[in-house]
């Protein structure tokens, strides 16, 4: 039977861009941009396994990439991004 690691990383539509979890990093992936942090991660043996909607809620107030905050508008702002590779 395999096993997997999981890591997770939020997409920002608005600023575009993306971060991993601290909780459930996808180690060894960077990059700013999708595209980018796609090859890093695929480049470290990770897999693109599903997505989900962000993690905050309409009406929350975020951080953007310029050290300012906004407000989310909409819960289809932000995507989370579910990772997987085989266990070493």
């Amino acid at each position: 039977m395999k096993r997997f690691v999981y890591g997770l990383a939020e997409f920002d539509r608005i600023d575009g861009t993306i971060e991993s979890y601290i909780h459930l990093p996808v180690e060894g992936a960077s990059g700013h941009t999708v595209p980018a942090f796609l090859e890093s991660a695929g480049e470290k043996g990770w897999e693109l396994c599903g997505t989900m909607p962000g993690s905050s809620p309409v009406g929350a107030t975020v951080a953007t990439r310029d050290g300012g905050k906004r407000k989310v508008e909409d819960y289809n702002e932000c995507t989370v991004m579910i990772f997987r590779r085989d266990r070493a």
